[in-house]
């Protein structure tokens, strides 16, 4: 019984030790812990100072010497590194380089003691370049602000060795000295685009009886004022189409902006989470400056366009730090070439059964639209008849003028015609009376026969009759009457005018305005809207808005003067 109890008592004593020996271990462990360092740039000639287990190297130099400190590099341990005299030793916790060569490009490693036995073992990569002062190499990061007054800080690896009245600042920029500039930093007041640059603070500082400097330099870079707004999609359109061949490629271009002079924090993206598979699909990525605004692009490119892609929704996504947009586009098939032949076909048919319909039934439109009320002119009559009166016993031409003439223009049409024989007042004056009623006519109607009838004598009035010789006057010379030309034919004789030469003044008239054939007993001959009389009526001047009911008190015979 008791051994038993002995043992137990050993099984307890060495668990507790166990445990001890574990949390020493822990502690010592944690002691050791370094967090990842930054590789250390220096300049050839110039002096450097690294510590491994601070970010300031003043407080290292500071601590006394400690010859269980042991510095190695690259797996070598470095030799006589408390001897102050040479130009590579250690105070320490700080190694220093007084100055820095090439060979010292290289990875450091300090062993220190931790508690116990335990050794800790931080590490330092420097890294030397034999470049001018300024070099991009040896920039510290400084991001680009819009501050009107910006500072310039001297970065620590230089400040920190004139920190404490060790040394002296000076400030260069672009390799030129600022005078009355020796502080930690710089402040450049209403910072202009000159004011930009690479500025350099020297650590001018003593070691020994040595004196030695250490650079560092910053890059200032001012950005415009820029105003931060809501992501603009600029193409394509919301709800738009993209036109395809069904198994070609196709791009799909985005275009967006966040902002004027906004160049970071904006992306601009497909979305193509929606599509059946990512192969065959690819995004590339790219921004053009247009003056102040920075224009973001992305292209998806379907390398083969399927079935499917014809019914997927493809998304432009733009996002800032303000707000989230997206427009929506579809893809769909480009019609073939036969569709576009046979619109075009089609078009072209309807365009010329368009302009052959209009063409024949023009006349018919302008008597649609004309203007039913016509301008107060102060004239009489709408026409003046001048016919070829040694003709008028014949059949044709006494029914038009006695019968037709009368019926279609002045019942039907309502206009108001002076006819010789008819209208004219007995005893008045003939010449004054044809001067006075074709003054006041708006048309001259010249009543013609074909040649053959009246005994082969005439086709038109004869050039005797001062009506006629009035009416070729104000035609031809003054110009201040329109004439409309009839050819009378009995429907047997058909003869015609061609094979006569007519009178010059009939032929200049009929040069100005093309003769109308009316055919005795031809169907529509007394129909106002059969062709023939639709042409007179194109001819004639706008009818009144009611016409005249006569009634049975015209006059429907010529008397022969």
């Amino acid at each position: 019984m008791e051994a038993a109890v002995l043992v137990l008592q050993i099984l307890l004593l060495m668990g507790f030790e166990h445990i001890q020996s574990q949390n020493y271990f822990t502690d010592t462990a944690e002691e050791c812990i370094e967090e990842d360092r930054e590789e250390v740039i220096g300049r050839v000639g110039e002096a450097l100072c690294v510590c491994v287990t601070s970010d300031l190297c003043s407080g290292c130099m500071d601590d006394p010497d400690d010859p269980t400190y042991i510095w190695t590099r690259d797996g070598v341990t470095l030799s006589d590194t408390h001897t102050h005299t040479h130009r590579v030793h250690a105070h320490g916790a700080a190694l220093l380089f007084l100055p820095l060569s090439l060979n010292d490009t290289g990875v450091y490693y300090l062993h220190r003691p931790g508690k116990g036995d335990r050794v800790c073992e931080d590490e330092k990569k420097i890294i030397v370049k034999d470049v001018p002062v300024g070099h991009p190499d040896l920039l510290y990061e400084t991001p680009s602000t819009q501050s009107p007054n910006p500072s310039i800080v001297c970065p620590e690896m230089a400040y920190d060795l004139c920190d404490g009245g060790r040394g002296q600042i000076t400030w260069y920029k672009d390799s030129q000295l600022l005078p009355d500039e020796s502080g930690e930093s710089v402040r450049v007041l209403n910072a202009a685009e000159s004011d930009q640059g690479v500025y350099t603070c020297v650590c001018t500082w003593q070691h020994g009886n040595n004196t030695f400097n250490t650079s560092a330099s910053r890059r200032l870079q001012l950005e415009k004022p820029s105003a931060r707004l809501p992501p603009a999609i600029r193409f394509p359109l919301n709800g738009s189409t993209v036109t395809c061949q069904l198994g070609s490629p196709v791009q799909l271009v985005c275009l967006a902006s966040c902002g004027i002079s906004v160049t970071h924090h904006c992306n601009v993206s497909w979305d193509t989470s929606g599509t059946h598979s990512l192969t065959g699909y690819a995004q590339h990525f790219s921004w053009e400056d247009k003056g102040s605004e920075r224009v973001y692009q992305a292209v998806l490119i379907i390398s083969r366009v399927s079935h499917q892609d014809l019914q997927t929704h493809f998304r432009c996504e733009a996002d800032n730090l303000v707000e989230w947009n997206s427009v929506i586009i579809t893809l769909k098939l480009e019609e073939s070439l036969l569709s576009v032949v046979l619109v075009c076909v089609c078009v072209l048919l309807f365009l010329l059964l368009v302009a052959m319909t209009v063409k024949w039934f023009a006349i018919d439109l302008a008597l649609l639209f004309r203007r039913a009320r016509r301008i107060e002119d102060g004239k009489v009559y709408d026409a003046y008849v001048v016919y070829p009166r040694e003709c008028v016993c014949e059949d044709a031409l006494s029914v038009f003028l006695s019968l037709t003439l009368p019926a279609v223009l002045e019942d039907q049409c309502g206009y108001k015609l002076f006819i010789h024989g008819r209208d004219d007042l007995p005893g008045e004056d003939q010449a004054e009376q044809v001067e006075r009623c074709m003054r006041l006519s708006r048309r001259l109607l010249v009543v013609m026969t074909a040649v053959g009838s009246c005994g082969g004598q005439g086709v038109a009035p004869p050039l005797e009759e001062f009506d006629w010789q009035m009416g070729v006057h104000s035609a031809l010379v003054q110009e201040t009457i329109s004439v409309i030309v009839v050819q009378v034919e009995d429907g047997h004789t058909h003869t015609h005018l061609s094979h006569t030469q007519p009178p010059p003044g009939l032929q200049l008239l009929l040069r100005k305005s093309a003769p109308i054939r009316w055919e005795l007993g031809a169907r529509g001959a007394n129909s106002p809207t059969s062709r023939i009389w639709k042409r007179v009526r194109y001819m004639m001047p706008p009818p009144p808005p009611s016409p005249p009911h006569t009634g049975g008190q015209r006059l429907n015979t010529i008397q022969l003067i």
